[in-house]
């Protein structure tokens, strides 16, 4: 068995604990929308202050405040020094939580990591401290699919004595040739892989549960919070579920359950609120209120943007798209320019409409509507991203901000104000770390499009 004070643990910025994550995956849903001008975030189970920094840093009028049991963690997350964060070491019972203050709720690497109990006094903690239209964040291992990792946890700490890894190493070149040792092998090789500070705390802590969904949403409800969906629901790790989901077409947490089945999906990440959602965006709201982003690259440098002529391009993730419409190729042309920034449609359409333009190409009647339902249906499938904010980036300047010079300095991956992290080689980091000023272009020229130059 492990504590964090004994091991501790190096946290990293959780993309899909994002406020802006959150609303996003509420407003689609059909769940609150919270005011976040001003927003109040409390996380819960900060650790080192990874998340709670990344959020306070780039969002300088929130009121961010991180609590945590262990005076280590704390310490090192106060260290930061970022002026809207505050940290607090304190468990569950003694947190001094202000009733109905705070707009988000984080609680990331938590609940399955602590008693019945406890999730219990979570659960009503979180309840006590939302505002009304706020929205919590709970994340947990799931079953079915985590089961094979669970059983995997539970042989090694039954040999607790023994050199874990090696143990792991061993069974590996002993798997049989058949699905189940295909299973178990992926299982033990993830586990080999692992960080010392993650394994120690994802497969030798004296607590770690797993939990099927619909079970999570149960107890959720019966402590006052009410289940809005999932914040990877558009992401690589949830998108394939939510495929499944929709091709059986059974409502309610049944579907969720079946869909967590045949997708193997192993980690939730809830979003919960006080209220229940009511009808979900409706697709034009998407595309009314969304800034679409992504890159899309293609297949051929001879690329033409006339209409009827086929273009193949690849996006996110691998996947592949046939484009045939001009004012649809243009749109994804000047996505890809911009990216990482994004655009709402109806800015994106007008640049799109300039970029035939100035190539003297005409588009088709049609093409608008066609690039609206194609906008939509690749993001459905992973390859565009969308979200509720455009932050204020600058691209000028030859220094990294200071706090991606801090995260640089402890990090594998910096947090950006886009509300999702930026995974640079060690080289990179050890460069934004050492010295304010960038002197490599293309470094420097990524940190700007990213809004990490000051």
């Amino acid at each position: 068995m492990t504590d964090y004070e004994a091991v501790p643990y190096a946290g990293l910025p959780i993309a899909t604990a994002h406020p802006w994550r959150l609303a996003w995956t509420s407003f689609v849903h059909g769940g609150p929308r919270p005011d976040l001008s001003r927003a109040r975030v409390l996380e819960l189970g900060c650790g080192d202050g990874a998340t709670a920094l990344a959020i306070a840093a780039w969002e300088p009028s929130w009121t961010v405040h991180g609590v945590d049991a262990s005076p280590r963690a704390i310490a090192d997350a106060q260290r930061a020094r970022v002026p809207n964060a505050t940290f607090e070491c304190a468990d569950l019972a003694s947190a001094a939580v202000a009733p109905g203050a705070w707009d988000v709720v984080i609680a990331h690497g938590l609940y399955s990591w602590i008693d019945a109990d406890r999730r219990a006094a979570l659960r009503r903690l979180i309840r006590r401290a939302l505002s009304p239209g706020g929205l919590a964040y709970v994340s947990f291992n799931a079953l079915p699919a985590w089961a094979v990792r669970g059983r995997v946890r539970d042989a090694l700490v039954r040999r607790a004595g023994d050199d874990a890894k090696a143990l792991l190493e061993r069974l590996d070149a002993l798997t049989p040739p058949n699905l189940w040792g295909g299973l178990l092998g992926h299982e033990l090789k993830r586990a080999r892989g692992a960080r010392d500070d993650y394994f120690a705390h994802e497969y030798l802590a004296g607590h770690n549960d797993a939990f099927w969904v619909g079970d999570f949403a149960r107890d959720a409800e019966a402590d006052g919070l009410r289940w809005i969906g999932d914040a990877q629901f558009d992401l690589p790790e949830g998108q394939p579920c939510e495929g499944i989901k929709a091709a059986l077409a059974v409502d309610g947490m049944r579907g969720e359950e079946l869909a967590d089945l045949a997708g193997y999906r192993q980690f939730r990440c809830a979003v919960l609120a006080l209220e229940p959602r009511g009808r979900p965006a409706a697709d034009r709201e998407i595309l009314d209120a969304a800034f679409v982003s992504g890159v899309a690259s293609p297949a051929r440098e001879a690329f033409l943007l006339d209409a009827g002529v086929e273009e193949t391009m690849t996006c996110a993730g691998g996947l592949e798209l046939r484009v045939d419409t001009a004012l649809s190729k243009a749109a994804l042309v000047e996505l890809a320019r911009i990216h990482p920034d994004g655009l709402r449609m109806a800015e994106l359409v007008p640049r799109a409409r300039a970029l035939l333009a100035a190539r003297r190409v005409s588009e088709g009647p049609d093409d608008e509507r066609t690039l609206a339902e194609g906008v939509l249906r690749v993001w459905r499938a992973g390859g565009l991203q969308m979200r509720l904010h455009k932050p204020r980036v600058s691209a000028e300047g030859s220094a990294a901000c200071a706090f991606s010079r801090y995260e640089a300095s402890l990090r594998s991956m910096l947090s950006t104000p886009l509300g999702v992290t930026l995974s640079l080689s060690p080289a990179d980091l050890a460069a934004v770390a050492g010295s304010p000023s960038v002197a490599d272009p293309v470094l420097r020229s990524t940190l700007g499009r990213w809004g990490l130059l000051s």
